[in-house]
């Protein structure tokens, strides 16, 4: 009797769930801290007028609108007329969860990276553009703004340590996720707020607008058919940092518990720091570079990220051998992190960015010399 093999899609799919749902709660075991019950009463809580008007008068001036050609400063002018239609359909979606699917529409406009563009990898999507109404209700729904100044504070402070002690071993290790936030895997991030025990009525209302969400591309002043946004945290979408670092915490969880526990009772340096898509791993010996490879595997299965190794980089600190290396990771003496150069010598360190600053603010300084400032302006 013959039987029809099954076919290599089928064998694949059902191994990627099978790994894929086994990932997600291996590393979702690593979440130790969960919302109270105060925290998700307040989630829950009625939008009102005073949350949509800050949102509103902390808005960017000038920005470009969405699809509907509505921008900031048309609600600002009409604000007396619209707040009440505003409140009530805030509410409705928070309520109910349902939203029209022009409500989640957005528009990008891609730009090349090179000269010449011949291929679609040789252009950059830029920020999503967003309806207005979308956006109000997404920042809602946020947390204020983290400052970068404390990442940048932790990095100076780890080598300046390493240092002064140079017996110590250390390695800064900056991993770059290729397309981070457009890998992120919806089912994965929905997990995690159910961990973060994060209301289901918040959880429903992200994952219905997720689902309707719908973007254009913009092609030599054309646009493309609706494009239905099946994975990623929308890079535009107020709310897309928070989505992005929650996908990212198991991970960060799962680190701090198998990495340097140790050292940390000796010297209380980071593990890691993260900030938007920058993920920054302090390794303090060789087990390190057996125990977080397997941890990034794990995480990358669960949420499909994608690991750049050629975008990837680790600065020696202390007496970090010669030889020893990350996953093929290229080491290097200097390097960009956080948008600071980055080396292991905390006075060339310190000459390199202060240099730089300064040179910025003689060009600015200079620019403002021909400029008709009254004294206000000036100051």
């Amino acid at each position: 009797m013959y039987v029809r093999p099954l076919s290599s899609l089928l064998i694949l799919t059902a191994f990627w769930t099978f790994y894929s749902m086994k990932a997600t709660a291996d590393i979702l075991k690593s979440v130790n801290r969960h919302l109270s019950l105060q925290q998700q009463q307040d989630l829950q809580s009625p939008i009102t007028e005073e949350e949509i008007r800050l949102a509103l008068e902390g808005a960017p001036k000038n920005t470009a609108p969405g699809p509907d050609g509505l921008t900031y400063q048309v609600y600002k002018n009409h604000w007396r007329l619209i707040k009440e239609y505003l409140i009530e359909l805030m509410n409705y979606i928070l309520d109910t969860g349902s939203v029209i699917d022009s409500f989640s529409d957005g528009v990008m406009t891609l730009i090349p990276k090179t000269t010449h563009p011949t291929t679609v990898s040789e252009y950059r999507p830029i920020i999503t553009l967003l309806n207005t109404d979308y956006k109000l209700f997404m920042k809602t729904c946020g947390v204020p703004e983290k400052s970068i100044i404390h990442n940048l504070a932790a990095i100076r402070d780890t080598v300046l340590y390493f240092e002064e002690h140079h017996d110590d071993m250390g390695a800064l290790l900056l991993v770059d996720f290729n397309k981070a936030f457009d890998r992120v895997n919806h089912l994965y991030l929905q997990r995690v707020m159910e961990c973060f025990c994060i209301p289901d009525k918040i959880i429903s209302v992200i994952k219905n607008i997720y689902r309707t969400a719908h973007s254009r591309i913009q092609v030599n002043g054309f646009f493309t058919q609706r494009i239905p946004i099946q994975a990623s945290v929308r890079q535009g979408c107020p709310l897309s940092m928070f989505l992005f670092a929650l996908s990212v915490e198991p991970l960060i969880r799962m680190v701090h518990q198998n990495l340097n526990s140790e050292q940390r009772t000796t010297c209380p340096l980071f593990t890691s720091r993260v900030y938007a898509d920058d993920v920054l791993f302090l390794l303090r010996d060789a087990d390190n570079c057996v125990t977080l490879p397997h941890i990034l595997e794990t995480y990358s299965a669960a949420s499909c990220a994608q690991l750049n190794t050629h975008k990837s980089f680790l600065i020696p600190l202390g007496s970090w051998p010669d030889g020893l290396t990350f996953n093929e990771i290229t080491t290097v003496l200097q390097a960009k992190m956080l948008g600071m150069t980055v080396c292991n010598s905390f006075e060339e360190m310190v000459e390199i960015n202060w240099t730089k600053t300064t040179a910025l603010t003689r060009v600015t300084l200079f620019q403002q010399i021909h400029r008709n400032l009254n004294l206000f302006e000036r100051v």
